[in-house]
């Protein structure tokens, strides 16, 4: 499946609080959020800029902001997120609860829609009580029609409210017997509200969303009530986006493409007797033959064909192709056929395994697809930490001043490597701080002939901005701290010198 309509959806601001070591930090899609007030007509997407990059030391918070994206997806599709160790300890120690507010702005033909999707985060104890997870607390979703000027009901759903009638608002013009168009205590209401409980209870519990879940929005759209009928629509719309066109790649990918198992995040194209588009993430084994459902061959066959066409461009001369091994069987659980491809490099008069290049060379064949739909595609959106991870200085920047100047989408990344600053614009570009209660910063100051680079180096040395942008480490105490260890390294092999 794969969702396009003639809607745009950009994200245009991430706020979070108590969120692993953040008290309070706010990422904004500064260009996104000037389509506000962008006149009616076509909008030359490939002139907005909304290529953001997050710098800073170590620990400092950069990672968490990647989390959110993932979070959200994992909530929106309706995957439990409470067994993903990535969330373990997500909300700030010794807090009652993290929030995390998101907000997109909707291009709908001649309308602009605002939407913001918040979330509160309880933490909880998994079973062997050494480890802390997160569950929802609750669920907020606002829609302001920002052309005609117009706020929709707040759906606001709280997990243990036991208030039957305000089950998705406060609001008194948003009951749920005005949303099920029933009389109070009637067997209709009752039967559909019980029904309601139950699946808010049975997600809860999963760790899973009640406002994403298809029962919810059926209820929505359905209703006879106008707001409740569009409230429906456009979450449903907000779900299908999120779902089809944000691709995340953390450092869980590179593990993965580490011990050889990875994924091709994007979208296939395949002609059989109708058009069908299908768009997600895929496995790939890199680390040798790999099995996949017969009727997704062609799926691969048009993956390969987008990594020959992007991977050439960054590495010139590389080609792939993907080979089968056997013949089609059954798989394991005896329900589909399935058959072994293998990933192979061909140039060069080369015939290697896909399993034997670089971390870096895998990266970039993962994010190959995902990259073309940024580039294209004005909903898409594409999350990388550590972004400079295996990839070449010089094509890092590339790529990244590529994507700023021309791409439609929007990319979000995080890096050490410092060539992007040389690249990017600085108002590109967030700096973490070493205040928790605002954790990210833009450098002010900056001047057009500036190099951005050497401006953060000193701003990192002297100070002149805001906040204070890290912990300052000399050598001379990194120096020391290895001579302490090697002191205590002596009392347990003696012999050391």
């Amino acid at each position: 499946m794969f969702f396009s309509d003639n809607s745009v959806f950009r994200i245009t601001e991430i706020k979070l609080s108590n969120i692993k070591n953040v008290t309070s930090g706010s990422i904004e899609f500064a260009e996104s959020c000037q389509l506000y007030k962008a006149d009616d007509g076509e909008i030359d997407y490939r002139s907005i800029h909304d290529v953001l990059g997050i710098y800073g030391q170590n620990g400092s918070g950069k990672t968490a902001v990647i989390h959110t994206i993932s979070l959200l997806k994992d909530i929106v599709m309706g995957k439990s997120f409470f067994d993903d160790n990535k969330f373990n300890f997500f909300v700030k120690r010794n807090s009652a609860l993290g929030y995390i507010n998101y907000t997109f702005l909707l291009i709908e033909k001649d309308t602009k829609y605002t939407l913001n999707y918040a979330i509160e985060l309880e933490p909880v104890l998994k079973d062997n009580q050494n480890v802390i997870g997160i569950q929802l607390k609750s669920e907020t979703f606002l829609l302001e029609d920002i052309t005609h000027h117009m706020k929709y009901p707040v759906i606001s759903i709280n997990a243990e409210s036991d208030d039957v009638n305000s089950l998705f608002s406060k609001d008194a013009d948003f009951t749920a017997a005005k949303i099920i168009s029933a009389r109070q205590n009637s067997n209709d209401f009752i039967n559909k509200v019980s029904a309601l409980l139950a699946s808010r209870q049975n997600d809860y519990q999963n760790h899973k969303s009640f406002l994403f879940d298809d029962n919810t929005l059926e209820t929505l759209k359905e209703s006879a009530l106008e707001s409740a009928k569009i409230l429906g629509e456009k979450i449903k719309k907000l779900k299908l986006q999120i779902t089809y066109n944000i691709y995340c790649y953390d450092t869980d990918n590179d593990a993965l493409t580490t011990i050889g198992v990875g994924t091709i995040l994007g979208t296939a194209k395949v002609e059989n007797n109708e058009e069908t588009i299908t768009s997600g993430v895929f496995p790939i084994g890199i680390n040798g033959p790999f099995e996949i459902l017969t009727k997704h061959k062609k799926v691969y066959a048009n993956f390969v064909d987008q990594i020959n066409i992007v991977v050439n461009g960054f590495i010139p001369g590389f080609h792939a192709e993907y080979r089968e091994v056997g013949l089609p069987h059954l798989s394991s659980d005896g329900k589909d056929e399935v058959i072994a491809i293998e990933m192979v490099r061909t140039d060069k008069d080369l015939n290697l395994p896909i399993m034997s290049e670089s971390n870096g060379v895998r990266k970039l064949i993962n994010l190959s697809s995902a990259i073309i739909c940024v580039f294209n595609n004005p909903s898409a959106f594409l999350v990388v930490d550590e972004f400079d991870s295996g990839v070449f200085e010089n094509l890092l920047g590339q790529i990244l001043s590529v994507l700023d100047n021309s791409a439609k989408g929007q990319i979000l990344f995080t890096s050490h490597n410092l060539r992007p600053l040389e690249v990017l614009n600085y108002k590109s570009i967030y700096f973490t701080t070493v205040n928790s209660e605002n954790r990210y910063v833009k450098l002010h100051n900056v001047k057009t002939t500036n190099n951005v680079r050497d401006f953060y180096y000193r701003a990192l040395k002297v100070g002149g901005q805001s906040e204070e942008l890290s912990d300052e480490t000399e050598a001379s105490q990194i120096s020391a701290s290895l001579y302490k260890g090697g002191e205590l390294f002596k009392k347990v092999i003696p012999y050391v010198q």
